[in-house]
């Protein structure tokens, strides 16, 4: 059922706990959930092909909201037009309402997962010593995808025997 015929239903019958159809998802489906909430709030789209890093925090909690009313009720969310059906929500107060009907530990562990992975994409996007470490790994690669096609070119090779780093280059670590 759409926001609105909710919004209809419970007017008429003031019954949040017959919408409730899971009170509990699993863990892994949980981790995507909160992998897409950070997809679409952590980079905005500067062109077709390019994206920055910026957070957007309050659209994180809204989607985040929205995500567990989607996952946990028989309320469908139109992800097109999101904003619309969480101001409806709001207005109503209904959000409130029904983030209260959901297990609070579905909500805490949600929540709890949204900031491990919010946690572990800083770590490993932005962090200093992983950009390093993956530059760092990245020319390393390069340099030895470099030397594979030098030691493996039959031109070079007469340069290479002659300087007598032949052996050097060939030993392995």
């Amino acid at each position: 059922m759409t926001v609105k015929e909710f919004v209809t239903n419970y007017n008429k019958t003031k019954n949040i706990e017959k919408h409730i159809t899971k009170t509990y998802l699993p863990y892994a489906e949980k981790i995507a959930l909160c992998n897409m909430i950070l997809k679409n709030t952590c980079y905005k789209k500067v062109s077709e092909d390019r994206k920055i890093f910026k957070i957007n925090t309050p659209s994180r909690q809204m989607l985040f909201l929205l995500s567990i009313i989607d996952q946990y009720t028989d309320i469908d969310i139109n992800w097109k037009n999101s904003l619309s059906d969480f101001d409806e929500l709001s207005e109503t107060k209904l959000l409130g309402e029904i983030i209260k009907a959901v297990p609070e530990s579905e909500i805490t562990q949600f929540s709890s997962l949204l900031d491990m992975c919010l946690d572990d994409l800083m770590t490993n996007t932005r962090d200093l010593m992983s950009w390093i470490e993956s530059k760092g790994e990245s020319l390393g690669m390069a340099l030895d995808a470099i030397l594979e096609v030098v030691m493996n070119s039959e031109e070079l090779k007469p340069i290479i025997d002659s300087l007598g780093i032949g052996e050097i280059l060939s030993r392995e670590d």
